[in-house]
């Protein structure tokens, strides 16, 4: 997973780019076991990309895409957030929701 900042992000967005990205902070334990969970489910999805992006360095992002807590997964299309997810769950449940969005 590619650490973006929130600019980043908001300018693969614009340029339509198609991809997951999680948000977290970096004292979270509960970012740290998703994180982890994600870089699975990265390499079964090769043709998605994924990024990850520190929510206290985005506040303009965090505004304006209204994210609400950390760890949030989300998916991006159509220059902006098609769903965002709080509840994360297990690698598998990340693994679904991904491949469902993907196709």
């Amino acid at each position: 997973m590619r650490e973006l900042t929130g600019v980043e992000v908001e300018a693969a967005a614009r340029r339509g780019e198609v991809f997951a990205v999680f948000f977290h902070t970096p004292t979270c334990g509960t970012c740290k076991l998703t994180a982890r969970m994600l870089e699975a489910v990265e390499l079964l999805l090769p043709g998605l990309a994924f990024y990850s992006c520190n929510v206290n360095l985005a506040p303009g992002l965090v505004r304006s895409w209204q994210i609400r807590s950390v760890p949030c997964a989300g998916f991006v299309r159509d220059g902006g957030p098609l769903e965002l997810r709080y509840r994360i769950g297990g690698a598998d449940e990340l693994y679904f929701y991904y491949k469902k969005l993907h196709l």
